[in-house]
């Protein structure tokens, strides 16, 4: 989140930190942790559909609408 903060949004790289991130807070299920990271990024990206689709997905998650993360997207 401090690289967030200091760096801007990096998608690129050898290693992707937010990718991780991801895998961490599902791994965990900490669903609001990584909705807050994908908020914080729609305000640096804002046209990519990609973060929409995700914000909707764990809102989803979080919300408990739908049970778990499909295994593909883990």
């Amino acid at each position: 989140m401090n690289d967030l903060e200091t760096n801007g949004f990096r998608p690129t790289g050898d290693y992707n930190p937010y990718l991780i991130l991801k895998q961490v807070y599902d791994n965990l299920g900490e669903y609001d942790k990584f909705l807050e990271l994908l908020k914080r990024l729609k305000t640096a990206v804002p046209t990519d559909p990609t973060i929409d689709r995700l914000i909707d997905q764990y809102q989803r998650l979080s919300n408990g609408t739908i049970p778990e993360i499909p295994k593909q997207n883990k």
